[in-house]
């Protein structure tokens, strides 16, 4: 008699531990499921943000290579009109000496 009742509550007690072992695995595969999820949602956003990077970085190469550009531009307008007004003083001269020719011309007649 006492050994059956030490077998029921042994039985009762491996049951118990079954009903908890049941629950920790239960536990173990949500926790499991959820690192899953997370690590995946993390993968995501680190493509997400390398994706970004290389759009920016594109850009700001695309930026530079425009500022250069026309910084270059900049610099060969400078260059034209120091030729321009180098030019115009040449006229100038030119318009002064021949204006002088004809007046030398005509008091000379």
């Amino acid at each position: 008699e006492e050994l059956k009742t030490m077998n029921l509550q042994l039985n009762s007690k491996l049951q118990e531990s079954e009903a908890a072992k049941r629950q920790l695995q239960e536990e173990i595969s949500e926790h499991q499921q959820e690192a899953i999820d997370t690590t995946n949602s993390l993968r995501r956003e680190i493509t997400e943000k390398e994706t970004l990077h290389e759009q920016l970085t594109s850009m700001e190469r695309a930026y530079q290579d425009a500022k250069n550009a026309l910084k270059d531009k900049a610099e060969a307008l400078f260059d034209k009109e120091f030729v321009l007004k180098e030019h115009s003083k040449l006229i100038n001269a030119l318009e002064q000496e021949l204006k002088l020719t004809k007046e030398t011309a005509s008091a000379v007649q």
